[in-house]
């Protein structure tokens, strides 16, 4: 989409970060890690976005959201071995741009104010020293929770979207409303999803059931409870604690194991036919990308 100029959309979404990150994150301050809080006070913090879930089928337990590896990783420190993609890059700051033109929205149209936008967040839980602390992208006057994501808005993936939220988005929106349960609120969260190219919206909204269960547009989300994220959340946390790495998360796809991945819904039709053509191993879409691929195989190997 081009536009008179020269510059096309795309373009003018990344002119928009810059303002973004002065809107609405505020001044950077040094500040210490979250390795250094641990050593000096116990407590664990963990993100939001770092919640993750696992669904049951066949004997076998399968991930959903963030790898509990990674975070141990992220949180001890360790060296990144692998660089992100321009691509990925490019990705995440258009992701930024739409994020903040949802924002701008909202504050255009009066439904909130910059008050509303970067709630702050914080969960404990008894008998852990892990804390769950961020930021609510849109708290809403009357309670009303918002977060944004962007997304590819291809024609499958609106399909796909139609049907209900990215699994990967459960465990951090369940924990959002699990926290307002504790204290007492039945919250209404919107999950609004806007296209990084046509701007397509596609919201959906959720709550949570008093048995831990996601509710969105009405339906119960069965293969997601918040029970399941607190035990992914208390593993991290004796990994964090006993100081040992968390085993792989998303297996790697080789010519051995991709029909037993495949028929477990770990791997697509595509990628167990370029597996079968190849005869080589290929890593999972969640591992494509991560930071920590060569320190990751090389724990592998070590263990």
């Amino acid at each position: 989409m081009q536009e008179r100029g020269g510059k096309n959309l795309k373009e003018k979404m990344l002119e928009k970060i810059s303002h973004l990150k002065s809107l609405y994150n505020g001044p950077i301050q040094d500040k210490k890690t979250r390795k250094e809080i641990f050593e000096e006070t116990g407590k664990i913090l963990l993100y939001p976005t770092e919640m993750s879930y696992e669904i049951e089928k066949e004997g076998y337990l399968i991930p959903k959201g963030k790898c509990n590896r990674q975070i141990y990783f992220d949180f001890y420190e360790f060296q990144k071995t692998d660089a992100q993609t321009i691509k990925l890059l490019e990705t995440y700051e258009l992701g930024k741009a739409v994020e903040y033109m949802i924002k701008k929205e909202l504050q255009l149209t009066e439904q909130a104010s910059l008050e509303d936008f970067e709630v702050e967040f914080k969960q404990e839980f008894n008998g852990s020293d892990v804390i769950v602390s961020g930021k609510k992208d849109v708290v809403l006057k009357d309670g009303t929770i918002i977060e944004v994501k962007s997304t590819k808005d291809s024609e499958a993936g609106l399909r796909m979207l139609a049907e209900g939220p990215y699994p990967v988005h459960y465990a951090q929106v369940g924990m959002y409303l699990a926290e307002c349960k504790m204290n007492g609120i039945d919250a209404n969260l919107l999950l609004w999803y806007k296209g990084k190219i046509n701007l397509t919206d596609v919201i959906h909204e959720l709550q949570l059931s008093d048995d831990g269960f996601l509710i969105c547009n009405g339906k119960t989300l069965t293969k997601y409870n918040f029970e399941s994220s607190l035990r992914r959340l208390f593993a991290i946390e004796k990994a964090i604690k006993e100081k040992v790495i968390p085993p792989r998360d998303f297996p790697i796809a080789t010519p051995e194991n991709v029909n037993d991945l495949y028929n477990l819904g770990i791997v697509t039709t595509t990628t167990k036919n370029k597996i079968e053509r190849s005869g080589q191993a290929e890593l999972l879409w969640e591992c494509t990308e991560c930071e920590y691929r060569s320190l990751c195989q090389a724990s592998d190997e070590n263990n």
